[in-house]
């Protein structure tokens, strides 16, 4: 749901991330533009405990991997002097907040999204920081989708890792069946990427973008 406050901040003070450094905001995002296979931004969620407040997200989110929402786990919560939350509505010194923001999310900008935004970039990052099973699915389909030289046998420890899982759970028995229904075709370039193209189109598609 669009935020009217948030809408307000980023006409008014935020104009010069979309002006000098492409980004595009819609939907309470603001992302780097073009948008083609990573959306990489910042995500403006409302604070389900203050409603003048939001936390503002830097975030990456494969879009070759098929989801049907925005998917904050790649990313982390910009946090000023006064916490996570930050005040865009009924804030008599919001100029002071913007002004904390701002420098923020450059350094965000700099330090995080310029290393993530693409599958190779993606896959580099987050390679040794294997904390679940979707952080693990999406180094998988980061390095075949990148054409990793390594890929088939990341795919095989990638299935390995699911099959030392509950696979009576279903979200994780989809997981290996996808993985397994990927190594029927890996080193057909065509088929993965029609098949990555095909993810990437819908998930847009879903999500709005």
């Amino acid at each position: 749901m669009k935020n009217i406050a948030v809408e307000r901040v980023v006409k008014r003070y935020l104009q010069a991330f979309i002006i000098n450094d492409d980004f595009i905001f819609s939907n309470n995002l603001l992302y780097k533009s073009p948008l083609e296979d990573i959306l990489a931004g910042f995500c403006f969620e409302k604070s389900g405990l203050n409603k003048d407040g939001v936390y503002v997200w830097c975030f990456v989110q494969p879009l070759y991997l098929k989801s049907e929402h925005i998917i904050l786990s790649y990313g982390k919560r910009l946090k000023g002097t006064r916490g996570e939350l930050w005040l865009l509505k009924n804030n008599t010194n919001l100029e002071e907040t913007i002004e904390e923001l701002i420098p923020l999310m450059k350094d965000a900008i700099d330090v995080f999204l310029n290393n993530v935004d693409t599958p190779s970039k993606f896959y580099n990052y987050y390679q040794d920081k294997l904390v679940n099973l979707r952080m693990a699915e999406a180094v998988t389909y980061s390095a075949i989708y990148s054409k990793n030289k390594d890929s088939k046998l990341i795919l095989e420890n990638y299935i390995n890792i699911l099959e030392n899982e509950n696979i009576e759970v279903d979200w994780v028995k989809n997981l290996l069946d996808v993985a397994k229904g990927l190594k029927l075709i890996i080193g057909n370039d065509e088929a993965i990427q029609n098949l990555f193209q095909k993810n990437i189109i819908e998930t847009k598609q879903t999500i709005g973008l």
